[in-house]
């Protein structure tokens, strides 16, 4: 950030800000956005109306805030349930971590999926 900062003027491209955003803004910010942006969000990068990813980014806040204040996720109820689809919901519940878990992975490309499988697992 310093570099942008000192070399372009101040100006500081919006990748390199977001970077250092606390997730918990982007969260509220992706909510105040205007419907028709947010449906092109989540239709173009994760094919999924813009309620669920709305829910999932607001779940994942959440739960980033139990981590970092040394909160206990086994077994915990979320605080704010995602919305699932049908079928995921006659798989497991919403109401606790694993669908968390979950969301971080449908959030994550084919690549990063099978990386985050593979290094923490093996």
């Amino acid at each position: 950030m310093q570099h942008h900062y000192k070399n372009y003027d101040g100006n500081i491209p919006i990748w390199v800000a977001i970077e250092v955003t606390p997730f918990g803004f982007l969260s509220k910010l992706y909510r105040n956005l205007s419907e028709d942006v947010k449906k092109h969000i989540a239709k173009i990068y994760y094919n999924v109306p813009y309620l669920y990813l709305e829910s999932w980014l607001q779940t994942l806040s959440n739960v980033r805030n139990v981590c970092a204040h040394y909160g206990r996720l086994y077994n915990k109820k979320l605080t704010f349930k995602p919305r699932l689809f049908k079928e995921e919901v006659k798989k497991f519940d919403n109401r606790f971590t694993f669908a968390a878990i979950y969301i971080i992975q449908r959030l994550l490309t084919k690549g990063e999926d099978s990386l985050l499988i593979y290094t923490h697992l093996f």
